[in-house]
């Protein structure tokens, strides 16, 4: 028995039952003897997977609670005739002459079926379309935070200084000489500023300790001179005019050590 001969023989012990109800089964073993036959099973093999066809049937028609005895009306005339067709010219099932309650009911069923698969299918297409556009919003955020770090880094470096590879000579164990790369941190904006401000501060502490100790070193030249003509002049003044040539050599020293350490920090910092 091939594929055809298999559904027309299961449609007509099936037709006791509403005419889609036939055609939604017959589909349904279709589609599974052509997923066998794609996996490489034989269509005989595949067919025979389903066991006996009046077992099969009987099954089907207790599933929707009609006694599978029910179908034996037909004569064996009438099965062999729609065995003979193929499925898609079956003529239009028997349908029970009262459908009753059960009938409503089943319809209510596959209408409020489809009502909750369209239900979840708008609901389904809303939170996807929610999770794009919280997925757009958090790689925009994402974008705009990695900028930002960037330009803080940036300015980080400017202000604090950064690694750059500067050439160099080194020597090596055997003592022969070459150049390689190492890295120094470059100056960056904040410690020439601080180190400006410090500077400033140095010169302007040294300035105001210059001003009074050249008063000072001018008085004692003044009161050296002062003192030598009285001594030379037969006064007792040699005490102070050694306490005032002291003052003036002292006061000389730290203006020139003062002066000096000036001179060298301007000298660095160039």
């Amino acid at each position: 028995m091939n594929k055809t001969e298999f559904l027309a023989a299961l449609e007509a012990r099936l037709r006791v039952l509403d005419k889609r109800e036939i055609n939604d089964i017959i589909d349904e073993y279709a589609q599974h003897i052509d997923m066998k036959l794609a996996n490489g099973m034989a269509e005989a093999d595949a067919i025979g997977d389903f066991g006996s066809l009046d077992e099969l049937a009987a099954e089907i028609l207790t599933a929707y609670h009609i006694n599978p005895a029910y179908d034996e009306k037909y004569n064996e005339k009438d099965k062999a005739e729609l065995a003979e067709a193929p499925p898609t010219l079956q003529p239009d099932a028997a349908e029970p002459k009262h459908k009753g309650a059960g009938y409503a009911l089943d319809s209510a069923g596959k209408g409020l079926k489809a009502a909750c698969a369209a239900c979840g299918r708008g609901i389904k297409s809303g939170f996807s379309l929610i999770g794009r556009g919280i997925r757009a919003i958090w790689q925009g955020v994402g974008t705009v935070c990695a900028f930002i770090c960037g330009l803080l880094v940036k300015a980080w470096q400017a202000l604090m200084g950064k690694q750059q590879p500067q050439m160099v000579e080194m020597q090596g164990e055997d003592g022969s000489i070459y150049i390689a790369a190492q890295p120094v941190k470059s100056e960056g904006l904040l410690p020439r500023l601080f180190r400006f401000c410090f500077y400033l501060a140095l010169a302007f502490a040294v300035l105001v300790a210059l001003a009074p100790l050249s008063i000072i070193a001018l008085m004692c030249v003044f009161g050296v001179g002062v003192t030598l003509v009285m001594q030379l002049s037969g006064y007792p003044l040699l005490g102070p005019l050694l306490i005032c040539l002291g003052l003036t050599l002292m006061c000389g020293a730290l203006w020139l050590l003062l002066a000096s350490l000036l001179g060298r920090r301007r000298k660095e910092a160039a």
